[in-house]
């Protein structure tokens, strides 16, 4: 049973995101907690029909990896930017 905080933030979806999502924005509810954040939001995606989306979240224009390392919790009326993967060389 997920036992952390829910809060309310903006996502904002890049691109092909956008076009998966079938919107550019949303206020969505989401857990405090960002590697469970990131299950809820690619539940998200699944509901969509877009599960093999390649993607990645920004929480207040930073990569959520490095939040991750520094113990941030999501907070209420962050901003998540969820971006298309870049590949290439």
């Amino acid at each position: 049973m997920d036992t952390t905080k829910k809060v309310s933030v903006t996502m904002r979806f890049i691109a092909n995101v956008a076009s998966a999502a079938g919107e550019d924005k949303t206020v969505f509810t989401i857990s405090s907690d960002i590697k469970l954040a990131i299950d809820d939001i690619h539940r998200y995606f699944t509901a969509k029909n877009a599960q093999d989306l390649l993607y990645t979240v920004l929480i207040n224009d930073r990569i959520y990896h490095q939040l991750i390392a520094e113990n941030y919790a999501i907070r209420e009326g962050d901003r998540l930017t969820i971006l298309p993967v870049t590949l290439g060389g």
